[in-house]
């Protein structure tokens, strides 16, 4: 995933949109209220997880090789750098079922 700086924390929590699909158009302004909730979480503002967005009209290498992206919009949870699991929208691509996928797939991370 570009942007060396994801890496440091324990999460990165990213999402492969087409700028020009609508539901990856709905799903950014999903992503930017989840980055304002997170910034309020102290897991947030300690380091252990951030958020990360990939253009795939632009990055298309990037998510067809190397990350394998084969629908958009893709919400990829790392650990460290490593690919740990997509979140599948079953409950919806909302803010508080992304923000319960979060609380339930990572192990420090207490968002309330």
């Amino acid at each position: 995933v570009p942007g060396a700086t994801l890496w440091k924390y324990e999460y990165a929590f990213v999402l492969f949109c087409d700028s020009r699909s609508a539901p990856c158009r709905e799903m950014e302004s999903v992503w930017k209220e989840l980055g304002s909730s997170l910034q309020m979480s102290n897991d947030y503002n300690d380091h252990t997880m951030r958020l990360g967005h990939v253009d795939c009209t632009t990055e298309g290498t990037l998510c067809q090789n190397d990350q394998n992206i084969v629908a958009i919009p893709t919400i990829r949870l790392y650990r460290g750098q490593l690919f740990s699991e997509d979140y599948r929208g079953d409950d919806g691509m909302n803010v508080r079922s992304v923000l319960e996928f979060l609380q339930d797939h990572t192990a420090r991370l207490a968002i309330v």
